[in-house]
């Protein structure tokens, strides 16, 4: 018997390392893609058919993969954040049902990172190309987009938490605190997105110290609360999910309507929706995307096989020990993109 769950674990350790090499391997095969496209447009002085002066380009918001790699980085120390506290004021069950949801969240801001840099890339084509409609055109299209699905993801998500809790590993210990997390971060799962998608848009606006001061304000301002609602409350699990939603909330406030403003290069109530720019913006970046999911499926496999071969405390130790793994696999990968 112990020789065949060896065999097992070694085995699922296997497809855990071919996933991740494969995705890498995309992420390189991609990037270079986006990289080259970006590079093609030299263009230093945007015209300006609105005659409002025209406006310069920062040559920094081409490195589509270094504003990921900040973005990441983020919410690498939030799920930290949320996972040491949990630890240490509820316990490993709570740590351990956090973590298994992780895979649903990394779902959610791996397609918010692809939607971003995405839009951001077409933006920079397009104001290179002087076409400032199309450059428009593609934040109000991703920002339709991204707002739509975002809704309808969350729904079902919130709706059938048990049983997706249950597919991502819960067993009776767990599940009660893995739905609770759930339903208290999914309703802010919309205005997370579009948190990013502004972050991303206000750095292709020529604005990346106003979006990394918004970004690391809602990293503090989630470490607040959780030290409200945690241990001053006693709020629990659904204190983190709560916590964490209302951080990237308060930071939606600060990023949405900067892309509405008149004065910006783009804005949303300039463009039209076109189906053609959602397929554009989810090509271009989805090698940006590719890092984010690949982390969630590799923690998905790996906390499914803790809970089969040694339950909960399994995954607890799992966690901790992950946490670690994940801001030194971010650094690696940010040194890459540099």
């Amino acid at each position: 018997g112990g020789s065949s769950c060896r065999e097992g674990f070694c085995s699922l350790l296997l497809e855990v390392e071919a996933v991740v090499l494969a995705g890498k391997s995309m992420e390189r095969e991609n990037g270079t893609a986006v990289r080259r496209s970006m590079q093609a447009v030299p263009v230093e002085e945007v015209a300006d058919p609105a005659g409002d002066g025209g406006r310069r380009i920062d040559n920094s918001n081409a490195a589509a993969g270094e504003d990921a790699f900040e973005d990441v980085l983020f919410l690498g120390i939030q799920s930290v954040i949320d996972g040491v506290i949990l630890g240490r004021f509820v316990g490993a069950n709570a740590l351990a049902s956090v973590n298994l949801i992780l895979p649903c969240y990394s779902l959610m801001t791996a397609l918010s990172i692809v939607i971003g840099v995405g839009c951001q890339t077409l933006i920079g084509i397009n104001l290179g190309r002087l076409d400032r409609q199309e450059a428009n055109n593609a934040i109000t299209t991703s920002f339709l987009f991204l707002g739509g699905i975002s809704v309808l993801i969350s729904g079902l998500i919130y709706i059938f938490a048990g049983d997706i809790a249950r597919m991502l590993g819960a067993n009776d210990v767990l599940v009660t605190g893995a739905v609770d997390y759930i339903r208290s971060l999914v309703p802010f799962f919309p205005l997370l997105s579009l948190m990013f998608l502004g972050d991303y848009m206000i750095k292709a606006m020529g604005h990346p110290l106003y979006a990394m001061i918004v970004m690391g304000s809602t990293v503090l301002i989630n470490i607040g609360l959780d030290l409200l609602f945690i241990p001053v409350m006693g709020l629990g699990i659904k204190g983190a999910g709560l916590a964490t939603g209302l951080a990237f909330t308060l930071g939606a406030l600060f990023n949405i309507p900067r892309m509405f403003q008149r004065g910006q290069v783009v804005a949303v109530q300039r463009g039209r929706f076109r189906w053609p720019l959602v397929w554009n913006a989810l090509y271009n970046g989805s090698s940006e995307g590719i890092s984010e999911l690949s982390a969630g499926i590799t923690i998905f496999l790996f906390n499914i096989t803790m809970m089969r071969y040694l339950g909960e405390d399994g995954v607890a130790a799992f966690t901790a020990i992950n946490y670690i793994l994940f801001i030194a696999t971010t650094v690696f990968l940010g040194t890459e993109a540099y």
